[in-house]
């Protein structure tokens, strides 16, 4: 006769293998088509399926369930070798020494500090600085930004996009996502010539659908197509979400073109998805791109060093 302990594991594997197998329908069909199969796309990133899984065999193995726990835990492994390959890279090019270096940071309002997040910054030693969530007090910011930033340029802070720049900013231009988002867009100089800089912060609602933003991102990126561009933020989307196929037309996702060390981003004590990204057209080179590890925010920092391709400049 079974015990209630034993009848426990036996429901809780049993229903985490039928979640499993209801997240990689979704994964590997609907995906992100719909605002309804979206959430579970989202959640079902190869190694929470692989946990989940690894839960399930643990559980199976004490009710002595031995194919299921055998099953379950081949499945674990196999899901995992499916996140490793998907989350690491060992890509790269050689750095030119005249490249420039942008960084985005999704920096949680300073709630671990403002003071540890401009140190942080001052390290990653950037040419450009894309800031979100950056809604600081006045008086805190101002003395810090003398201190750690001192040089830099910046934009004002627009529902909390904040860009930064050591060589001066112009035509700063702000506006609305639909469906839940923001952008700021600014010109820096880079070398003499005008580099678009487009910061983006999506709502980090799941059950807002991602479509309508990332689609209406694609149609602003369009504006700046005759110059270079990047395209820098915290999209709250995987970079495998369906909806990232009108910006794909025009642009790259630095961590796919040349990529080091692990993608995810979010959360930052454990990161298991790739949240925040940097994109570019094709009039930009991204020699290699990486994310920093900081306890500072719920978020890792991206960077990107470049260079702007000559001959194709505006």
């Amino acid at each position: 006769m079974k015990t209630g302990g034993q009848r426990f594991w036996r429901n809780v594997s049993i229903l985490l293998i039928g979640f499993c197998v209801l997240l990689v329908i979704v994964r590997w069909t609907l995906r992100d088509s719909r605002a309804s199969s979206a959430v579970l796309f989202y959640v079902g990133q190869p190694i929470v399926i692989s946990g989940l899984l690894a839960i399930a065999a643990l559980g199976a193995r004490r009710v002595r369930r031995r194919r299921l726990a055998i099953g379950a835990s081949v499945a674990a492994l196999a899901f995992a070798a499916v996140w490793a390959a998907q989350s690491f890279r060992f890509g790269g090019h050689p750095v030119p020494s005249d490249a420039h270096r942008v960084v985005v940071w999704n920096v949680m309002s300073g709630r671990f500090g403002w003071e540890r997040v401009y140190e942080t910054l001052e390290s990653l030693d950037a040419d450009v600085i894309v800031m979100v969530e950056a809604w600081e007090d006045e008086t805190q910011r101002d003395a810090l930004r003398s201190r750690y930033l001192e040089g830099y340029s910046a934009t004002s802070e627009h529902a909390g996009l904040v860009i930064f720049s050591r060589s001066g900013l112009s035509r700063v231009e702000f506006d609305r996502l639909a469906g839940g988002g923001r952008y700021l867009h600014a010109e820096v100089l880079v070398d003499g010539n005008a580099l678009g800089v487009l910061a983006v912060d999506v709502e980090s609602d799941p059950r807002r659908f991602r479509k309508y933003p990332l689609v209406q991102l694609a149609v602003v990126a369009q504006r700046y197509r005759n110059g270079p561009l990047l395209i820098a933020g915290d999209f709250n989307t995987p970079p495998d979400s369906m909806h990232f196929a009108a910006m794909r037309s025009d642009l790259r996702n630095g961590f796919e073109m040349s990529g080091g060390g692990y993608a995810p981003t979010w959360p930052s004590f454990a990161p298991v998805i790739a949240l925040d990204q940097i994109w570019v057209n094709a009039q930009i080179d991204a020699y290699r791109c990486w994310g920093d590890w900081t306890l500072c925010s719920d978020h890792r920092p991206v960077i990107v060093e470049f260079g702007i391709r000559a001959g194709m400049q505006n």
